[in-house]
């Protein structure tokens, strides 16, 4: 996990002025920026787990809004460990690789 959170600290496309002084919109966009970032750097630096894609996201983004911290903290691997093979086989390629971004919600009363 070290040599994820180096890399993302020591990137300068994930530097940026301190959230604590930016607008609404200007927090927003940079979030999208840096997901749009984390999507395509994760494939070039070869992360291939869900686990250290999760934890380059959270490197990358420090105190800002994490736009992947339910995808791949929660939902993904939710699919992992819910689904049946044949479904496996067909959502998780698109998880993984951010085609499709999920959430994850309980209904028990005490969540």
């Amino acid at each position: 996990m070290a040599r994820l959170k180096l890399l993302a600290l020591n990137d300068s496309d994930f530097q940026h002025k301190d959230v604590a002084f930016m607008t609404r919109d200007e927090r927003y966009s940079n979030a999208i920026r840096k997901a749009v970032l984390i999507t395509r750097k994760s494939k070039e630096h070869g992360l291939t787990d869900m686990e250290e894609k999760h934890w380059y996201s959270v490197a990358a983004t420090k105190q800002d809004t994490n736009g992947f911290a339910l995808h791949t903290s929660m939902f993904h691997p939710t699919l992992s460990g819910q689904c049946d093979e044949e479904q496996k086989n067909y959502w998780l390629p698109l998880s993984e690789n951010f085609q499709i971004i999920g959430t994850y919600a309980q209904t028990e009363l005490g969540h």
